[in-house]
């Protein structure tokens, strides 16, 4: 039981007494597939899934709009702008963490990779160094 708790709680595209082989479950499961992909798989769950039933809902709400419904095109607006304020949340969220990740080829990485080369070639200098025969001390000379 804990085990199909946790692949509930923690991924993103699956919700706790869902069917996900349900027609809205397959949608909604392609839409926080979509959002992982525009907002990186390390986006807050919590957050996937609440953009996720947004966008859900709002096609919903459109298909009601297109139906005559006179009450979606409110719905609409203001799912709209929910969206778009916690699109804007993960847009900053992730322009953070790009910023705080060095680049590949910044002085630092570049260091970092010349010590690892420089220690890989020392280890493999001392590896294929041959050991002194045993017995020999060294002196070079017999009494």
């Amino acid at each position: 039981m804990k085990k199909a708790r946790a692949v509930v709680t923690n991924d993103p595209r699956r919700l706790a007494g869902i069917a996900m082989h349900s027609a809205h479950g397959r949608r909604f499961r392609d839409i926080a597939e979509e959002v992982m992909k525009e907002f990186g798989p390390d986006a807050p769950t919590t957050k996937v899934r609440e953009l996720s039933t947004l966008r859900m809902t709002l096609e919903g709400m459109q298909s009601a709009a297109i139906a005559g419904d006179p009450n979606a095109a409110d719905t609409i607006v203001r799912l709209s702008h929910s969206i778009a304020r916690l699109e804007s949340s993960l847009r900053r969220r992730r322009a953070a963490q790009v910023a705080m990740t060095p680049p590949a080829n910044s002085l630092a990485n570049i260091i970092a990779r010349h010590r690892r080369e420089a220690d890989e070639a020392a280890r493999r200098a001392a590896a294929a160094t041959p050991a002194p025969p045993a017995g020999d001390g060294g002196n070079g000379g017999s009494r």
